[in-house]
């Protein structure tokens, strides 16, 4: 009769929790399904989203608290998206953090107090892939969450999210998602091969086409390099980030963009064309030195000297106002280039070589070296830079004065015989 009795008191409160969580989990799961199935990230839907799971996540069992910890970082998350804040996406990287905390054992509260045993299973991989997008999103460098990033899209298998997500395609779409954001930190290393075989594995389309597009550039195909990049900004121009996945994927820089795109237009011959993108570019962003210095080039090239100058000044000072390695290389570079223009070549000189030195590993090597020694000869020094400016030429970019390296190659004294004046 005891051990009736003791078992019925026992039965009271366990049916009285289930009671009080029948309707929070009931909540919980409506307002999840809310987020999931929306057409667009929305700030009420959300913040109700968190405060449905937090409530759950106070009541529900050990082997439950991973799936809601996940659904409660996936609707802070969808909040972050929705306010497009910087803090909000960092708070939702961690909320991941303790759902993948939680999956793999006790959650943060439960291990400091030590009430409940470590359970050991191993997190989603998709769960690490939205918290590193997450702090993506939030500002992060690319370069600290690569690791984790890769870690996680590589690891990636099918049933290993399924029964987490309120969609069939989510798992897919999360691995689309952290393949386009490698595919987007390997361009910004100049990794194309690397760069297009995450995009490959991505569902973003004008990423595909803009590599390709660069691609094509190097191998010198300038005319499918414009039309390539042209149909990726056309494509993101027109895009509008509606889902979740869509707004927090990364986003292209338009002045870069723009800036590629001009360059092929005046390595194809287009220079009209070029001025028009590359002053669009800078418009968008006037310390995009790279864009200054094209557009110097197609001014140059079009027979204004003076104005090509002055953008020449200020791709230099853009570049050096980067306050990194790569911005003082560039800013020397440029610099370099001003000076040449108005015919100071020894000064020239000096900044080609300290723009070599600066950052040895940049794509415009072949340029500052040719650019170096076209200032040496034009300067007197037709000996040794002569024949070294001459096969230099061979590794410039289309961006390079070719013809007039040539034409000072050929006025120098020893060599007016091989290149006569014209």
């Amino acid at each position: 009769m005891r051990i009736i009795l003791l078992t019925f008191l026992v039965a009271i409160p366990l049916h009285a929790a289930d009671e009080l969580k029948a309707p929070l989990q009931s909540a919980a799961d409506a307002a999840f399904q809310r987020v999931v199935t929306a057409p667009v990230p929305n700030l009420d839907t959300a913040v109700k989203c968190m405060q449905a799971e937090a409530m759950l996540f106070a009541v529900a069992a050990p082997e439950e608290t991973p799936l809601v910890a996940f659904r409660r970082a996936y609707c802070t998350l969808d909040n972050a998206a929705a306010a497009h804040d910087s803090a909000a996406f960092e708070t939702a990287a961690e909320a991941f953090d303790d759902a993948i905390a939680n999956a793999q054992g006790a959650s943060a509260k439960q291990k400091s107090s030590q009430s409940l045993a470590p359970v050991n299973r191993e997190a989603p991989s998709a769960w690490r892939v939205l918290a590193a997008v997450a702090r993506l999103n939030g500002g992060a460098s690319l370069e600290s969450q690569e690791k984790n990033l890769e870690a996680a899209v590589d690891g990636m298998g099918y049933p290993d999210c399924q029964s987490y997500a309120g969609t069939p395609n989510f798992c897919q779409g999360v691995k689309q998602l952290g393949s386009a954001w490698l595919g987007r930190i390997a361009l910004s290393k100049d990794d194309l091969t690397t760069a297009a075989r995450r995009f490959d594995s991505s569902d973003a389309k004008p990423w595909k086409d803009f590599v390709a597009g660069v691609q094509s550039f190097e191998r010198r195909n300038y005319s499918d390099a414009v039309e390539r990049e042209q149909r990726a900004i056309i494509d993101w121009r027109a895009t509008q980030q509606q889902s979740l996945l869509e707004r927090i994927s990364p986003q292209p820089s338009m002045t870069d963009a723009l800036t590629d795109w001009g360059g092929a237009q005046l390595a194809s011959g287009n220079t009209s064309a070029a001025l028009t993108n590359l002053d669009a570019a800078i418009k968008l962003d006037g310390a995009n030195g790279r864009a200054l210095y094209l557009r110097g080039v197609a001014k140059q090239r079009s027979g204004r000297s003076d104005a090509a100058a002055d953008d020449f000044n200020l791709a230099s000072r853009a570049a050096l106002a980067k306050a990194s390695d790569t911005g003082s290389a560039e800013a020397h570079f440029y610099r370099g280039v001003a000076l040449f223009a108005r015919k100071e070549f020894a000064r020239a000189e000096d900044e080609f070589s300290s723009a070599m030195n600066t950052d040895s590993e940049s794509r415009w090597q072949a340029d500052a070296r040719a650019w170096r020694l076209l200032a040496a000869v034009n300067a007197g020094a037709c000996g040794a830079s002569r024949e070294s400016l001459l096969k230099a030429l061979a590794g410039v970019s289309p961006f390079f004065p070719r013809n007039d390296a040539t034409a000072s190659a050929g006025a120098c004294p020893t060599t007016a015989a091989v290149f006569p004046a014209k």
